[in-house]
């Protein structure tokens, strides 16, 4: 009997040792002792989470790239020495086209017209007409200026350039219709090359005015 119990009680000392590293093992690698494996799902669920949220930021972004950012092909007219970029999904209809389009007859003395719509309810229309009197491109923006409808308030008048020639961009609202309208005039010797820009409305025209920009100051002659 005396054997079997010889060495007990246990050594108590080594079993306070034992603790102590136990406790030590707990401070140095917390994220192995203390339930750690429980808390992996929902940190799992959080990075998901994040990354959904990212992707669907870089997926708007994206497509906003896409609506105000298009990619551009380049109209070039060698009749009359110019080309123009126009985003692709943009459909060109040409002279032959141009009455129907704007809903008149076309004058005689315009001897281009280049309709680019957009099929989103804007266009740009580019006509080159000869003048039947000489004028500076000043003189024809106050032209165009004293001759505005009652219904029509003019929103912006300034000199800008166009292909690195003097020209005059008038911005108009019509409060009747309720659409803008943007005119950029130039003329170079006695032809007049002007570029509207035209909106159903003030919201659509406000969403594509960038590109719309790009277009008009994109023109060059070559």
């Amino acid at each position: 009997m005396e054997t079997q119990y010889q060495n007990f009680p246990p050594n108590i000392e080594n079993n306070e040792r034992q603790e102590e590293i136990q406790e030590d093992i707990k401070k140095d690698y917390p994220q192995n002792i203390r339930g750690t494996n429980s808390n992996t799902p929902k940190k799992l669920l959080i990075n998901i989470g994040g990354i959904i949220i990212i992707v669907a930021i870089l997926f708007l972004l994206f497509r906003h790239g896409k609506l105000f950012n298009p990619e551009f092909q380049i109209y070039e007219n060698s009749t009359h020495d110019f080309e123009i970029k126009y985003p692709i999904g943009w459909v060109k209809k040409d002279l032959k086209d141009f009455s129907e389009a704007i809903g008149k007859p076309v004058s005689a003395s315009v001897i281009e017209g280049t309709l680019f719509n957009s099929g989103k309810g804007c266009d740009i229309v580019l006509t080159i007409e000869i003048l039947s009197e000489r004028m500076t491109t000043e003189e024809y923006a106050e032209l165009l200026r004293k001759e505005t409808p009652e219904n029509v308030d003019i929103i912006e008048f300034e000199k800008v350039s166009l292909a690195n020639y003097p020209a005059y961009k008038i911005v108009v609202l019509d409060k009747i219709k309720e659409s803008k309208y943007m005119i950029v005039s130039m003329i170079k010797y006695d032809q007049l090359y002007e570029i509207i820009y035209w909106a159903i409305d003030t919201d659509i025209y406000d969403q594509y005015l960038e590109t719309a920009e790009k277009i008009i100051y994109s023109f060059k002659f070559i």
